[in-house]
């Protein structure tokens, strides 16, 4: 549910009409050049993975541990666990949609379809968990059901890639690459 958008959306992203690319190849030397995958950009992603790993597991498990299901059991571990993971494909899908250079029906969608499918494919399999894993059991209503967990699904993301989108801003609006100096005179922005 993470790498499919990922592939479907920076296969048909475009950062550049063609003409542009072939005309100005210059554009594209900050990649031969190491800029973007080397050992600080590297150091940078690992560090970023450490922080989203990190808000989506300790902000839940911290916050809904103890939890009562509407039947009165206590299902805070399994609530908090399946909130937590529902949060790393969420912080995976909103990263993406913030690295994705143009936005078009196939880049936006598929992050969004896919993210979608996920919530069908987990709530369909916690319907008939009882024999693999009892706790997982109608897990997904019962997060549905708990405000908590809701305000943890919306708010949660959001505070995991902000670093992410400041960090985004900051570089291309006062360290721009030629490539981002092109696009602004482009695309305006």
């Amino acid at each position: 549910f993470t790498s499919l958008p990922v592939l479907f959306s920076f296969t048909f992203d475009r950062d550049m009409p063609d003409a542009v690319s072939v005309e100005t190849p210059e554009l594209y030397q900050a990649g031969p050049k190491r800029a973007f995958l080397n050992r600080r950009v590297f150091g940078s992603w690992v560090l970023s993975a450490a922080w989203h790993g990190s808000v989506c597991w300790l902000l839940p498990i911290f916050s809904l541990s103890g939890s009562l299901s509407s039947d009165g059991k206590v299902v805070g571990f399994w609530l908090a666990s399946q909130t937590s993971f529902t949060l790393a494909v969420e912080t995976v899908t909103l990263k993406l949609l913030a690295h994705t250079m143009g936005y078009d029906l196939v880049t936006l969608g598929a992050p969004i379809f896919f993210l979608l499918l996920y919530f069908i494919v987990v709530f369909s399999l916690s319907s008939f968990l009882d024999g693999i894993q009892p706790e997982l059991t109608s897990i997904m209503p019962e997060i549905f059901s708990s405000t908590a967990c809701m305000v943890c699904l919306a708010v949660v993301p959001l505070i995991a890639v902000a670093p992410d989108v400041a960090t985004l801003a900051v570089l291309q609006t006062w360290y721009p690459s030629e490539l981002d100096k092109r696009r602004r005179s482009l695309f305006g922005g």
